[in-house]
């Protein structure tokens, strides 16, 4: 798998004391983030062991994730799914094109690739863009909306 480095601007504090909004245009594949910013590369790692739980613990409890023509709405919607597709996808990387930051929200924009499989047997590769929103609580960030453009198999 090819890692591409991901150059990321700090976000910045305002001498309010408050974040002000940032934005990061560019692209690459996730590699580091700064600690007060959202992460997918949490996302992508528990997806590429399939871990679920861990998974799904990334999403708020009333989070919206579009993978099929339909939303899926909350935390135990988007666990019984990924449950239900994960032995089919595999080789799941996200990319990040644009990024913004302010206060308690933010919102990333990127391509993801996987590669679905059937029997074990590679069978197509899987490409597009994606939308990311999120929100921090308690200190963390959580993933609060997320927009794939092809749905997930299943």
């Amino acid at each position: 798998m090819k890692l591409l480095v991901l150059g990321v601007v700090m976000a910045a504090v305002g001498s309010s004391g408050r974040l002000e909004a940032q934005r990061q245009p560019g692209t690459g594949y996730m590699s580091s983030w700064e600690v007060d910013r959202p992460d997918l590369q949490d996302w992508q790692d528990a997806w590429n062991v399939q871990d679920i739980g861990t998974l799904s613990e990334l999403y708020s409890e009333d989070a919206m994730l579009f993978f099929t023509d339909r939303p899926l709405i909350g935390r135990a919607a988007i666990h019984e799914y990924f449950e239900g597709v994960a032995a089919d996808i595999a080789g799941f990387s996200m990319g990040m094109t644009d990024f913004q930051v302010s206060g308690r929200m933010a919102r990333m924009v990127g391509t993801y690739a996987y590669q679905v499989y059937d029997n074990g047997r590679f069978m197509v590769r899987v490409e597009g863009p994606y939308v990311a929103s999120f929100v921090r609580k308690d200190g963390h960030w959580e993933i609060r909306a997320q927009m794939f453009q092809k749905p997930f198999p299943g």
